[in-house]
């Protein structure tokens, strides 16, 4: 059976209506994406790019799709130099929290004594020393 004409036009103006939500939620997503694209290059400019705050900018992650895009090499270096700074900032900080882990596994015990009480460091006493 066919649809009525007033039904045809509601089923139409609903596909009508989700395909605009569609496309308004891919332009606002666009929006943000270079929003937070300018503001990354923004802080490349300015060295404001640390381990601190690298984790947190996502332009390596859409760094290939902009990238292809652009004819511009000037504006391809700039995306690729903060791409690089926002790298180095996450290796350091992954390798400070490395630091940090290791420093915590080569600790002696506060109360040597209470772990070990025959003082026999080979028979399990669980006192480690990194050196």
């Amino acid at each position: 059976p066919l649809l009525a004409a007033d039904e045809s036009g509601s089923a139409f103006a609903d596909e009508a209506k989700l395909l605009n939500d569609d496309a308004l939620e891919r332009l606002a997503r666009r929006r943000e994406l270079s929003d937070h694209y300018e503001n990354c290059i923004k802080l490349s400019v300015e060295g404001k790019i640390s381990s601190k705050n690298a984790f947190a900018l996502h332009l390596i992650d859409y760094l290939q799709g902009t990238v292809k895009g652009i004819d511009n090499f000037q504006l391809a270096s700039s995306s690729l130099d903060a791409g690089a700074k926002i790298y180095a900032g996450r290796v350091d900080a992954v390798h400070r929290e490395a630091y940090k882990v290791m420093g915590g596994l080569g600790r002696n015990d506060a109360n040597p004594a209470a772990a070990d009480s025959d003082g026999d460091e080979e028979a399990g006493g669980g006192r480690w020393k990194c050196e």
